[in-house]
């Protein structure tokens, strides 16, 4: 790497004096125009060599290190490896195997077909410069050939007794010129993997989406090789990466990461948070170059068949101009999915337990601490110090919620490892919530012209001390059809 001497002064602090020792050129091109013309180079930038040694690999470094040189001298000598993990750290874009360290490309193959492409073009070009200009046929002495001019419409006099000027005629370009143009130009396309589909262009009749995907999909097998070098390149790092936190990040600090749903998330960082959990997975082929037009005409061939919903494959298209529809119609799903995040937190664990369960008391005569006891006649609990329990929904149902959409995405979240990993308080507070929207959906009365009037009395505040307190067990059902240990039909409120 090419550093500037200050730079090299100040890390390494050496005990001689730095001198520049190559020139940091702005372009390859210039620094072979320079090196062409004789100029003098200007050197401003200092080459630091490091030398990293595994342990084991050689005597004078059993344990590993790194050699730090600079003009030649050692700058900076480590006889440790210093790192937490054991690879270099390099990251190698892998191209087409070869059996040595360097790879191939499909441009190696793609340059001399790109060469006769252009040998043809100037070609072509040089035949078009002498169509226009054509060359002439005269008689010595006829004419003074200064006077002839590429002027429009120029009049070329001549001498009296002598035949006049009589133009060359160009010769034909045969069709094979052209026809062998294409051939090649198709020929660099199979080679490159660059058809129509990959330019942003779609074969002529050619509008089914699963018809564009597959084009597409031929064309992304060309660089599949090249895609792996780069995901495994980016797993490692990742890897490398992670290991560096874990050992040299400090406690209290706030990490903003991108979560679910593409939504924007901070936690509290501690040492010990990874808890050994440094492997990072590359989605295979993700990497890989994508035609959104493609992807938008498959999506909509799925919605037309009725293999995908509306509002799903609006929101899988990612489409500009739609963003503030599809933001209003996944309104309820965005809202219900902001809860799953509160209700999921485990910092929020304790906070929770103190809502969702009965405190203990102190005895005013003994000033002794009472635990919370069962009531034996009505079997609901009682705080330690007397007072009914009632429990406190952790995140409160409102009036304006879509009961049935709430119900539905807390389900899909419940279903999932990550829920079956929570904290016990954490999955209370899941059902307590559930369950209050499933009463608010059997609070919605039918009256007798089929119209939907909703009884918004219980939706504001908690659920009655008998329906959380250990009261009736199983599910009860309400006037709406919902029953309270299942989610009602997806069909919509009736």
């Amino acid at each position: 790497m090419t550093r500037s001497p200050a730079w090299v002064q100040n890390n390494f602090n050496p005990s001689f004096q730095v001198q520049a020792d190559t020139r940091a050129a702005a372009s390859i091109m210039e620094a072979a125009t320079i090196v062409a013309k004789g100029a003098e180079e200007h050197l401003d930038q200092v080459l630091v060599k490091e030398c990293w040694i595994k342990p084991g690999s050689h005597p004078n470094f059993p344990e590993g290190g790194v050699v730090t040189i600079v003009n030649n001298k050692p700058v900076q000598v480590i006889d440790k490896w210093p790192l937490p993990y054991p690879e270099y750290p390099f990251y190698k874009y892998e191209g087409i195997e070869t059996g040595g360290f360097y790879g191939d490309s499909i441009l190696v193959d793609a340059i001399p077909l790109n060469k006769e492409i252009n040998k043809a073009r100037s070609q072509a070009i040089e035949i078009r410069n002498t169509m226009g200009k054509p060359k002439f046929f005269y008689q010595d002495g006829s004419v003074n050939v200064r006077k002839i001019s590429s002027e429009p419409g120029q009049g070329i006099p001549y001498k009296a007794g002598y035949q006049p000027p009589i133009v060359v005629p160009g010769a034909e370009v045969p069709t094979t010129f052209y026809q062998e143009i294409a051939q090649t130009q198709q020929d660099l396309d199979d080679i490159s993997g660059q058809h129509e589909v990959s330019r942003g262009t779609t074969p002529k009749d050619v509008t089914s989406g699963t018809a564009i995907a597959f084009l597409e999909e031929q064309d992304s097998s060309m660089l599949s090789t090249q895609v792996a070098g780069i995901e495994g390149a980016v797993e490692l790092m990742g890897r490398h990466y992670l290991a560096l936190v874990a050992k040299y990040w400090d406690d209290n600090r706030i990490v903003k990461i991108t979560g679910k749903n593409r939504e924007f998330e901070a936690i509290n960082w501690k040492r010990g948070s990874l808890r050994g959990n440094m492997d990072v997975r590359v989605q295979s082929g993700s990497a890989l170059p994508q035609s959104k037009a493609a992807k938008q005409a498959l999506i909509t061939e799925w919605m037309q068949l009725g293999l995908l919903p509306p509002e799903s494959g609006m929101e899988i298209l990612e489409m500009a101009d739609l963003t503030r529809v599809v933001d209003e119609i996944l309104v309820d799903k965005q809202q219900a999915q902001r809860e799953n995040l509160k209700m999921a937190d485990v910092n929020a664990t304790k906070t929770f337990e103190l809502l969702l369960n009965p405190s203990p008391g102190i005895d005013p005569n003994t000033g002794q601490e009472v635990m919370p006891q069962q009531d034996p006649n009505s079997g609901n609990w009682m705080n330690g110090d007397g007072t009914p329990f009632q429990p406190q929904p952790p995140i409160p149902v409102n009036s304006w919620d879509n009961h049935e959409q709430h119900v539905f995405w807390h389900n899909q979240y419940r279903k999932t490892q990550e829920f079956e990993m929570l904290p016990d308080a954490n999955k209370q507070a899941f059902e307590m919530h559930v369950q209050l929207h499933m009463m608010a959906l059997g609070a919605q009365l039918i009256n007798t012209r089929g119209q939907t009037v909703e009884d918004n009395s219980n939706q504001q505040g908690g659920p009655p001390p008998e329906e959380f307190g250990g009261g009736d067990e199983g599910a009860t059902e309400n006037e709406g059809g919902a029953t309270e240990d299942g989610p009602p039909s997806q069909s919509g409120n009736e």
